[in-house]
């Protein structure tokens, strides 16, 4: 796990948790991990998150109890709501008890508690309890679950290990989601349902009162989590083709020096839009050509299209053959969240009339969600895309890191879908690009703003993308597209400042990212061999091999300097950063 100064470790008999930002993380008894978080949100009319303040902590402990009160404070723009936070445990479980009062009128689509169940729970046995005292038997959802597979929910059982865990909500209605659809490695219990309108105006004076209760058996005599356990890597007996890695074209200028940077990352192709529902589309077309014909790289043409706009394939089909080779061509329904078969059978012809043999695919540009409610059948399909992001409910650097151990459960669920059909993801990003379920207006330039991450330039950003492409290629996915090429989004910087005043960047500024990136490239037509983290919230590591030659990558999500055990060595991996070396 990444270390947080601030997080406090809650024990009482063989039950341990992190309190940390009023946050109940990684509940344990002894070692079987029952629940991954438990938390309180506040969403405003868009699904924007807002931000807590927590104020007047209060801890106290002894050998069979402990307790924590606080206050927590959401204030932005009109909505102002406080709440009141108590949370108890004793050997035979916790209680974590929210009151809350509204201090303005505002819009929201969630108030209230959020329970997030961890991977291991994948295909467990599961008996739910609704409100009318009727029982559910069944399990936790193995392939991505699309929509909620247990809906009105008054208390929940499963079994992990030796003990069957207990929780029971009250206060609101409650209802699962598989969070896995957004690379979120958890099911997520939470309220209000879904199927009840929304937004919903919460008027000044408004009271919330909410109250989880987690029971267990078995406690006595457990023995509490020793996380300080040795960290290793361990090299399988398997390995798999690299996938083809690639950037996304915008409309910076490519000069001399940012030609010969991205040239050295031997990248596969280059993703251009084509968005011809927009004005003034063919301006930004070119941009985006331009780069591709500098760098000299295959095209990953994303086409934003409707069947009636015959001149806009015709204006296409020149413009393409005159100067760049096609890798791949994926039409988006810009009626729809994700295409068709339909769509695509009706579009394809007139593509192959300008493209001919050039792949079509299938899928979406957004997230991993749409594909799953709306995707498929794919049988006109020769790929199926879908882009990735990490941030659609969480934001700190723990939870980041643990999307990744999400995606292979996201491609499984892919091929589920698509069959065998290649798997193209496309593009990945720090942050969403774009809000597919608001219901407010957003601007042009807040919608950038809102696509910016101080950490995009930083080393935990190069960390994350080698943890995220470790298990993309592990998974065999056949093509990935990072990134964008330049400015505040791409892997380096033109020669200029930033737009942006809070985005601290150098003029021709070389990110992180760019280092791993460029181990790729070296790679390039190679394979790697897939290994296993004794703690992969922590470190990752990863092989690649080509020709003979086999490199180690090792990366430390602590910080504090990490011994990891490797081939039966020891090596010492820096805090917040990432080692490579011959093996």
């Amino acid at each position: 796990m990444v270390k947080e100064e601030k997080a406090r470790i809650l024990e009482v008999g063989g039950l341990t948790a992190r309190f940390f930002k009023g946050e109940l993380r990684s509940v344990r008894l002894g070692n079987s991990e029952l629940l991954n978080r438990v938390y309180f949100a506040l969403r405003d009319a868009n699904w924007d998150t807002i931000e807590q303040r927590i104020e007047n902590i209060e801890i106290n402990t002894n050998a069979n109890f402990f307790e924590v009160s606080f206050e927590s404070l959401c204030q932005q723009r009109e909505i102002d709501f406080r709440w009141n936070c108590r949370i108890v445990g004793k050997p035979d479980g916790i209680k974590f008890s929210i009151a809350g009062r509204a201090y303005g009128n505002f819009q929201t689509n969630r108030l209230g508690f959020c329970v997030l169940h961890p991977l291991s729970c994948k295909g467990r046995r599961l008996i739910v309890t609704h409100c009318d005292k009727s029982m559910t038997e069944s399990r936790f959802p193995y392939y991505i679950s699309a929509h909620q597979p247990f809906k009105n929910i008054k208390a929940m059982e499963w079994v992990i290990d030796d003990t069957s865990p207990y929780l029971s909500f009250s206060g609101d209605v409650f209802e699962m989601e598989d969070q896995r659809n957004w690379s979120d490695a958890s099911f997520k219990t939470y309220c209000t349902p879904l199927e009840q309108p929304f937004p919903v105006e919460i008027r000044k004076g408004t009271e919330v009162h909410q109250e989880i209760e987690l029971s267990v058996n078995g406690a006595v005599g457990k023995k509490p989590w020793n996380s300080d356990c040795e960290a290793r890597l361990e090299v399988l007996d398997v390995s798999s083709p690299l996938p083809k890695v690639g950037l996304e074209a915008n409309g910076e200028l490519l000069d001399k020096c940012s030609v010969e940077r991205l040239k050295s990352l031997k990248l596969s192709h280059l993703r251009v839009e084509a968005r011809t529902h927009e004005e003034n589309w063919r301006q930004m077309f070119e941009e985006r050509m331009r780069q591709a014909e500098r760098l000299k790289l295959p095209v990953e043409l994303v086409v934003f299209i409707e069947e009636k706009n015959v001149s806009d394939f015709e204006f296409l089909g020149k413009r393409v053959n005159t100067s760049v080779t096609l890798k791949s061509i994926l039409p988006i329904d810009v009626s729809s969240k994700s295409t068709s078969d339909v769509y695509i059978y009706r579009i394809r012809k007139y593509f192959e009339m300008f493209f001919p043999s050039v792949p079509v695919g299938g899928g979406t540009n957004c997230y991993f969600t749409e594909l799953n409610r709306f995707g498929g059948p794919f049988s006109k399909a020769d790929f199926v895309a879908f882009s990735l992001n990490p941030q659609v409910h969480s934001f700190d650097d723990e939870y980041l890191v643990e999307t990744n151990q999400a995606l292979p459960d996201m491609v499984e669920s892919a091929r589920h879908i698509a069959g065998d059909l290649p798997i193209h993801i496309s593009p990945v990003t720090l942050k969403p690009r774009f809000n597919p379920d608001a219901t407010e207006f957003i601007s042009l330039e807040d919608e950038k703003r809102n696509r910016l991450d101080k950490r995009h330039t930083s080393v935990f950003n190069a960390l994350w993308t080698l943890g995220c492409i470790k298990q993309l290629a592990e998974s065999q996915v056949e093509s990935v597209t990072f990134f964008q090429t330049l400015g505040e989004e791409g892997v380096t910087m033109p020669d200029r400042a930033s737009e942006f005043v809070d985005y601290v960047t150098e003029a021709n500024e070389v990110f992180p990212v760019f280092e791993i990136l460029k181990i790729w490239g070296d790679f390039r037509g190679g394979k790697i061999v897939h290994t296993r983290s004794s703690s992969p919230l922590e470190f990752q590591g990863l092989i690649l091999e080509k020709e003979g030659r086999k490199m180690a990558i090792l990366a430390n999500y602590t910080n504090e300097l990490l011994p990891v055990e490797f081939a039966g060595s020891s090596y010492q991996v820096g805090p917040m950063s990432f080692m490579t070396f011959d093996c």
